[in-house]
């Protein structure tokens, strides 16, 4: 039979190894995260980039309120750099033009994105597949942005 002291120190090492264990799991979930923001963050810039490349090209300079009114349409709420993910989607990729050539596998990938997205914004963990879909779609859509 186990006295007290005993106990005490059992229980001592048991929470000891308890929290170098969470300290661990901590560490590498946080190590994830950060490889995973900088991949939604290199796919959200050379999305930009591209973007305002392309509109730049097709329709010259002060692009942002040309083309809109060239197609009747209303400019995005904001500039380029300030909207999000599905915003540049919605208002830009779908709408003109320099974009048609995009395949639908593009489309696909970044709407696969979204709630990925919403996780790593609102600092909630992702989970294994998670990863491997931001994994997949951030080499499938930086190649086609290249």
């Amino acid at each position: 039979m186990e006295s007290s002291y005993e106990k005490g120190v059992l229980n001592f090492f048991n929470e000891s190894l308890f929290y170098e264990v969470m300290s661990l799991i901590e560490s590498e979930e946080m190590e994830m995260m950060q490889k995973a923001y900088c991949q939604l963050y290199e796919i959200e810039n050379r999305l930009r980039s591209y973007i305002s490349g392309k509109m730049l090209e097709e329709y010259g300079p002060c692009w942002f309120l040309k083309a809109p009114k060239q197609f009747n349409r209303k400019p995005p709420r904001a500039k380029v750099q300030n909207l999000n993910l599905h915003e540049l989607e919605r208002s830009l990729l779908r709408l003109y033009p320099p974009f048609q050539e995009l395949p639908d596998d593009f489309f696909l990938k970044l709407r696969i994105l979204y709630p990925i997205r919403n996780q790593i914004a609102h600092s909630k963990c992702l989970g294994k597949d998670q990863v491997d879909s931001l994994s997949e779609c951030h080499t499938y859509l930086i190649n086609q942005l290249s």
